[in-house]
């Protein structure tokens, strides 16, 4: 599985669900956790509607979909995918919220 594949999906959703007149910021950083580098992709965007703590915790959930306009479109499936890929490279997702939005995190180990 490529990790491309959950980079694009994270990337594609971000501009399709954000907020209309909001950007999307794509970084890319280096950090160390619990001694290892790792090269981390993040994506922030303001969602259409706000997500509480508890959607948010949902979002890998297979099948969820957190609104009307997403129940009108895909399968629920995007997101659970990006964190199978990015599990089976033995890496890390996370997403959680800074102020109106939200920001997705995937760690990749730094190869030097």
């Amino acid at each position: 599985m490529i990790i491309a594949r959950a980079l694009e999906n994270l990337i594609s959703n971000s501009l399709k669900y954000s907020k209309e007149n909001s950007k999307v910021t794509v970084k890319l950083s280096e950090e160390k956790i619990n001694g290892t580098i790792y090269g981390v992709f993040s994506i922030y965007n303001i969602p259409k509607g706000f997500l509480s703590e508890v959607e948010i915790d949902k979002l890998f959930k297979r099948l969820y979909k957190n609104d009307v306009a997403r129940s009108k479109g895909g399968s629920g499936l995007g997101l659970a995918i990006c964190q199978e890929i990015v599990k089976c490279h033995n890496e890390f997702i996370n997403v959680h919220r800074i102020n109106d939005g939200i920001e997705f995190l995937i760690g990749l180990v730094a190869i030097r």
